[in-house]
Formats: structure tokens, C-alpha cells, sequence
């Protein structure tokens, strides 16, 4: 799972859980996601993300994500890419 394009990707499922504590707090406003490319086992999207966080400032965030599934259909693979304002 790549969190953050410029950083290692978090590999263990307690890491995971540990980045995701941060925004479980967010009050999300509003969320667009548009299809860009489907395939059995891949996937791209673009994204548009408004939330506010837990001091109550306002946030937006526009990026993509791609998301690889195995045989089975369990994401092997998931990256994202955002700026935000």
C-alpha cells in the first residue's frame, strides 16, 4: 500500500491500520471518484475528496489511485497519488 508516492510502501497490515488511524476522525463532505481504466484485475481512477478534519478546517484533495487484484480478487497492490489544498 503506497500512502504517500514519495515514500516506502507500507507492507504489514499493523502499519496500515496505524497510517489509517489519522483520518478515521475526518468528516468527509464530499467524494467523486471517476473510472479511468478497468480491467480484470486492474483498475485506475481519478478522484476529488472534501473533508474536514477534527479542527474543523476544510480540506480538499484531487488525485488518482490504481488497485491490482490476485486470482482470488484481494488487492495485491494499491497506490495513490493527490495534492491538496
Amino acid at each position: 500500500y503506497y500512502e504517500d508516492p514519495l515514500k516506502p510502501p507500507i507492507t504489514s497490515i499493523d502499519d496500515l491500520i496505524a497510517t489509517w488511524q489519522g483520518i478515521k476522525e475526518q468528516e468527509i463532505l464530499r467524494l467523486d471518484i471517476e473510472p479511468l481504466i478497468t480491467k480484470d484485475q486492474e483498475s485506475f481512477a481519478r478522484y476529488s475528496f472534501t473533508y474536514r478534519d477534527v479542527a474543523g478546517i476544510e480540506h480538499r484533495s484531487e488525485g488518482a489511485h490504481y488497485v491490482k487484484l490476485d486470482d482470488a480478487g484481494k488487492a495485491v497492490e494499491f497506490r495513490q497519488w493527490w495534492n491538496s489544498k
